[in-house]
């Protein structure tokens, strides 16, 4: 059945024949592949590519897939190898297409803003209130990632959201046990700990994520944060000398090791409470959000899956009707994983 799709992303590699290939991501209509469930996006694979498959199929490109095939590979993974397509013109529709937040940009947006108005500093309160503001309208349609956790049309306002609730709960329950937490500086790095990410991606209308590559010689979004701080410390706000450098610094410091360790991309490993904490909200936000959308992408096409950011195979119908023995087959090499 010919289905239309927008294509978001691709790798090119040589196949172990010696053939050059392209992997793809391609957004569909749900139930536009009847093999494939419900599915929203489909990984889809063109074999021995040649110089016009090279020069068409790029990011942002619409194609109409006219005959293909569903391989699924020893890992369960099921994708497409397309046999015949062709170029065609975007859609009437196109916001089909688009992936966005679960809940409109504007209501997370606003539900961050409330969080902000906890900070006890009234000073830096109005700071990085002002901060957002100025960088409102990236934030909420910026994605988080490329790829693999909210990498849609407000996905950065999202996981902010998500990592500020989490990153407080946290502090309450530490302060509780005697733990020092300086919430201030918590709650003022959680908020901006992606802030740099508004100036590192950028998504069209179709919902296809690149990387602003002017962006990518200055370092990624951790950096670009930092510098947003203090520059807009520095120079663009009129109450600079009333929110010390030190507690500016003690943020900049969250900014640059959210990551948590530097082979996972961190500018300097955390050193302050405050910095474990943000770290871990982090990766709870980004991590659970990634495999939700593995588990509900193997029940949408059936079959089950890995999830890569893990590189761990997934269970996606733990809790509903079908059967593990339907999930994983007795010859399964996943198996012993579980």
């Amino acid at each position: 059945m010919p289905f239309r799709a927008l294509i978001k992303s691709r790798t090119q590699g040589i196949s172990a024949k010696g053939n050059p290939y392209i992997s793809m991501q391609l957004a569909v209509k749900p139930g536009a592949v009847p093999e494939m469930g419900q599915a929203r996006h489909i990984k889809a694979n063109r074999w021995t590519a040649g110089e016009d498959d090279i020069s068409n199929l790029v990011p942002g490109r619409w194609i109409n897939v006219n005959r293909y095939t569903v391989t699924e590979n020893e890992r369960y993974e099921t994708s497409l190898s397309i046999w015949e397509y062709e170029v065609t013109d975007p859609p009437e529709d196109p916001e089909r297409y688009v992936e966005t937040s679960k809940r409109p940009a504007d209501e997370l947006w606003e539900d961050l803003l409330s969080l902000v108005q906890r900070i006890n500093d009234g000073d830096l309160k109005n700071m990085v209130r002002a901060l957002l503001d100025e960088n409102r309208e990236a934030f909420c349609r910026t994605p988080a990632a490329k790829q693999y956790h909210h990498a849609y049309v407000g996905g950065l306002v999202e996981h902010t959201l998500e990592v500020v609730r989490i990153a407080l709960a946290s502090a309450e329950a530490m302060n509780e046990n005697g733990v020092v937490v300086d919430t201030d500086v918590l709650l003022a790095g959680a908020v901006l700990h992606d802030i740099g990410k508004t100036k590192e991606y950028e998504i069209d209308r179709y919902g296809v994520i690149t990387i602003n590559e002017s962006v990518k010689l200055k370092g990624d979004h951790c950096l670009l944060g930092r510098d947003m701080l203090y520059r807009f410390w520095e120079n663009d706000w009129p109450l600079k000398w009333k929110v010390s450098e030190s507690r500016i610094d003690a943020i900049a410091h969250l900014i640059l090791s959210h990551h948590g360790q530097l082979e996972w991309r961190a500018i300097v490993e955390p050193a302050t409470t405050e910095a474990v904490i943000l770290h871990l909200a982090d990766m709870i936000s980004s991590k659970a959000n990634g495999i939700d959308r593995a588990i509900k992408s193997a029940r949408e096409n059936g079959v089950a899956g890995r999830f890569r950011l893990y590189d761990r195979s997934i269970y996606p119908w733990v809790g509903t009707e079908q059967s593990e023995r339907e999930m994983w087959p007795e010859e399964s090499s996943d198996s012993e994983e579980w």
